[in-house]
Parts: structure tokens; C-alpha cells; sequence
């Protein structure tokens, strides 16, 4: 952390300056501080109007400070006493970043006020970084607490710009800006390259589709071979085949009924039937023998 005293030059001519430090642990304790104040040692007979006062100050404590102006053999009476409370008045400077970035990100690098001269104030304070970042179109703030994060989801060869503020919540301190720094975003994949990727993998799909169902038949006729029929059934058609398992259709009949009745029916015999029939049975006794060629029985029955 740096520290740098400044004044302003009332006198002309030859002038050179003194500047004096004063502990604070020693103005509450002392009785006399006419006697605790002490002369910077880089800071003796300068002729320059600031003085670099980081060797003797350290980040927390209170200091009290005043110069002089000499013009040999004349000095000017001391300047209004300064206290400083570092902590709480120090002025951040900037923070340095460094980019990179891919096809849809950017990776940010920060470096905190003072850390290239090796007293970087995140020693002293709890750092947040505001981030600006922007395009010829948009402009975004985010707030992000690591020194080191990526801001994603952005577009392929695109130019962003960005600049970084750290923040300190607690004494409500603000850095100055860094320098805007710019970088464009990889390219991304061309439409000729996806169009070529999904047709390589719709040709690798129909490949695997036809691989499948190969395998598939050859397990079924290797493992699980088709049944065939005997010789005998081979010529038989479809129709026979159905024969020989569904019974065929009972051909439609007249409905019969059968009355069962004790009352004997009245009925008319026919007298040329009844002498007929003696007759023939006579001639069967006679011969063994009979032929009924040419000869026509009728017959029938009445009922009433």
C-alpha cells in the first residue's frame, strides 16, 4: 500500500520542505509531543511538493503530519497538523486485468489495487469487483467476489469490452476504473460443419438400424429355426388344412317333434297292401328267392 503526502508551494524562490510524522499511540500517551515529532527521513530538504511517506506508515493506526517550508536562513512556521487514518482514507487505485476468451466465454484475471508494486491493498480490505462488460449493442454490470471468474453464455465472434472496479463493502470504498480492455470470442462452429454432423449421424443411426436387425435374424433362424410341415400335409390347401381342425356345419333339417300319447290313433288299412304282402310272403317260402322288379309299392297313411 502507498502513501503519498501532498502540499501546496505559497513561496517563491529557492524553496525546500520538511516533513514531520507523529505516531498516534504517542500524541494520546505523551505529555509533551513537541518533543515526539519526528522528520521523515526521505522527505528532508526536498524541493518537490509531495513525498512518499509508504516506508513509515503502515495500513492501520493514526498518524499525524505537518511540513515546513525553509528558504535558507528563513523557515515558515508549521503547516495546519494532518491526521490520517489510512484504512479509512486511503484512495484505491485501479485494479489491473488480463482476458482470454473461448467461443462463448471469457475468462477474467484481476490483480488488485497495489498488487504489481507487491502491496496489494487486498491485504487490508475484503475486495468485491464490479464488472462492466459490453458490446456494440448491450451493456452489463455484474458483481463478482474471486479475483479470478468467467463470464459465460456469450456470443461467438463477438468483440466484448470490459473494465473492473473493486469495491470494499465494509468502509464503503471504491477503487478507481481499470482500463478498458477488449477481446472478440472464438468462432464458433460453421452451419456447413453441423449440417455434415447431423447427417453423419443420421447415416450412423440408419447403419445401426440394418446391423440390429441382421443379428436379429440371424439369432432367430440360427437359435430359433422356423417349423415345417411333413410331406404328407404339404399339399394340402388351405381349405382342407381347415377341414382336418374345424368340424364342418350340421346341414340344415326339417324340426322334428315326437308326441308320446297312450290313446291308440284310428287308421284304415288298406286291403290290396295287406293281400299283397300275404302273397309275397308265400312266394318267398316257396323259392327263397323274390324280385320286385317292376313293381311300384304306394302307401301311405291318414291321420286324423
Amino acid at each position: 500500500m502507498k502513501h503519498l503526502l501532498y502540499w501546496n508551494n505559497l513561496y517563491d524562490g529557492n524553496v525546500s520542505f520538511i516533513v514531520q510524522l507523529l505516531p498516534g499511540y504517542k500524541a494520546h500517551h505523551s505529555l509533551d509531543i513537541s518533543k515526539d515529532w519526528e522528520n521523515v527521513s526521505k522527505c528532508e530538504n526536498i524541493r518537490t511538493t509531495f513525498c512518499d511517506l509508504s516506508s513509515v506508515i503502515g495500513s492501520n493506526g493514526i498518524y499525524y503530519l505537518r511540513v515546513q517550508a525553509v528558504h535558507s536562513p528563513n523557515k515558515s512556521p508549521w503547516s495546519k497538523t494532518l491526521e490520517f487514518q489510512p484504512i479509512e482514507q486511503n484512495k484505491m487505485g485501479p485494479p489491473n486485468v488480463s482476458v482470454n476468451a473461448s467461443k462463448d466465454s471469457i475468462n477474467v484475471f484481476i490483480a488488485s489495487p497495489g498488487e504489481l508494486e507487491n502491496s496489494p491493498m487486498s491485504d487490508t480490505y475484503e475486495l468485491t469487483y464490479n464488472v462492466w462488460y459490453r458490446t456494440s449493442s448491450i451493456t452489463k454490470e455484474l458483481r463478482r467476489k474471486p479475483s479470478q471468474f468467467i463470464i459465460s453464455k456469450l456470443n461467438s465472434s463477438t468483440l466484448y469490452c470490459l473494465k473492473v472496479q473493486a469495491f470494499s463493502e465494509t468502509y464503503n470504498k471504491s477503487s478507481a476504473f481499470s482500463n478498458e480492455t477488449c477481446i472478440k470470442t472464438a468462432e464458433g462452429e460453421s452451419s456447413h460443419f453441423n449440417l455434415i454432423f447431423i447427417v453423419g449421424v443420421v447415416l450412423f443411426i440408419i447403419c445401426l438400424i440394418f446391423v440390429i436387425r441382421y443379428a436379429w435374424r440371424y439369432i432367430n433362424n440360427r437359435f430359433f429355426p422356423k417349423c415345417t410341415f411333413p410331406v404328407i400335409l404339404e399339399n394340402f390347401g388351405e381349405t382342407d388344412l381347415n377341414r382336418l381342425y374345424f368340424p364342418i356345419a350340421e346341414e340344415q333339417t326339417d324340426k322334428c317333434m315326437v308326441i308320446n300319447s297312450s290313446v291308440a290313433l284310428p287308421c284304415k288299412v288298406n286291403l290290396d297292401d295287406v293281400r299283397f304282402d300275404k302273397e309275397l310272403e308265400e312266394i318267398n317260402q316257396d323259392s327263397g328267392n323274390y324280385s320286385i322288379d317292376n313293381i311300384i309299392i304306394s302307401s301311405y297313411n291318414e291321420s286324423h
